[in-house]
């Protein structure tokens, strides 16, 4: 069997969410060693396989290169045009993201993790927005089958375009390199794992925790707020700067994982306050260092979180300062983090790839 990761529509060694999806189950393939079975993943030639986890090549492990896009014009048209003829001799292509081609020789299974351009039309810009749409209906329509990361993102794909809930397979994200452990340290510091940009809600984030150290006295505490820098920061930057304790929060930028690794082991919590989300990675992340969660009680955060984080209303400071309140209390903490080790299996590596390979052997038995 010979299948293809199309990995063109990554332009920067700093993966986040979807990149993180990709490389994780790229990994666990290749790890089953599964005779017969060769990948070709199609990167852009800046990019090393590295960071996608590749570092050594095989007959089995082949790299294609396509041309570096500084325009994602140029690599719609290449994906449409180009790509479907150098894919000809292989079973499958596989889009992890929203991309790819519509129309080729082999079957095709792309992932939609989330429907944020139907429901957060913020997001993006108009023209963006209605590109993204226009993609999902038509690459979603074209597709053999279509992978999502949670019960929501299925349900909201079934809710705004025409594809049959039958043709969508869920694969949760996972985590293929981390040990769960139990917290061993945790110093007076709130963590943000998310790309800056107003979906995430970090002007909320910032006032409740301004709040929070103004109604508790609790000058010590900081909030570390890790990602790199999207689009539309202007109105959060300045935000930001207005607050009595401004100088406790803290933006670090995007760290490799390693080095969010001891954000995490060190932290009292992480909070996410997105508008949507289609998994939600990073209260995941935590749980592996046994750290509970403020989480949105939107899209898949219930879900993902279930009795291992507080829920809240993301629009509700003061509903967000209470679970901040609370998570310091050690019997709530206990609580939460008893329900951490049940909530990670959920998410079993093996058990999610297993999901993948049933659905590529499906495809090539049906041809």
């Amino acid at each position: 069997m010979k299948i293809g990761f199309n990995l063109t529509n990554y332009n920067s060694d700093k993966i986040t969410g979807t990149g993180y999806f990709s490389k994780r189950l790229l990994l666990e393939l290749l790890d089953r060693n599964i005779p017969g079975l060769t990948v070709y993943i199609f990167l852009q030639n800046h990019i090393h396989p590295s960071v996608f986890g590749v570092y050594e090549l095989s007959d089995s492990v082949i790299v294609k290169r396509t041309p570096r896009f500084k325009f994602r014009a140029l690599r719609v048209f290449y994906e449409q045009l180009i790509l479907p003829f150098r894919i000809c001799n292989l079973d499958i292509i596989f889009s992890p993201s929203v991309g790819g081609p519509a129309f080729c020789k082999p079957s095709r299974i792309i992932a939609i993790h989330d429907m944020i351009p139907f429901i957060f039309k913020k997001k993006y810009g108009l023209i963006q927005n209605n590109y993204i749409k226009l993609m999902i209906r038509l690459l979603g329509k074209r597709a053999h089958q279509i992978i999502t990361v949670s019960e929501n993102s299925k349900n909201d794909i079934v809710r705004f375009t025409s594809v049959s809930e039958n043709k969508i397979t869920i694969i949760y994200n996972f985590i293929n390199n981390l040990a769960e452990e139990n917290e061993k340290k945790r110093e007076n510091y709130f963590l943000s794992v998310s790309t800056l940009q107003p979906g995430k809600n970090l002007i909320a984030l910032f006032e409740s925790f301004d709040m929070f150290i103004r109604k508790t006295g609790r000058k010590d505490f900081k909030l570390y707020v890790i990602g790199s820098k999207g689009w539309n920061t202007k109105k959060i930057f300045q935000i930001k700067d207005t607050l009595k304790f401004s100088g406790n929060i803290i933006i670090k930028g995007y760290l490799s994982e390693s080095e969010l690794e001891l954000f995490y082991r060190n932290c009292t919590a992480l909070i996410c306050l997105s508008h949507y989300e289609g998994f939600g990675l990073p209260p995941l992340e935590a749980m592996y260092y046994s750290k509970p969660s403020i989480v949105s009680n939107n899209s898949s955060f219930p879900e993902v979180v279930n009795g291992a984080g507080i829920l809240v209303n993301p629009n509700d400071k003061e509903n967000i300062f209470q679970a901040m309140v609370s998570i310091l209390d050690s019997e709530i903490r206990r609580k939460l983090q008893k329900q951490i080790p049940k909530q990670i299996k959920k998410f079993n590596p093996k058990k999610e790839t297993d999901k993948f390979i049933y659905l590529i052997n499906s495809l090539v038995k049906k041809d």
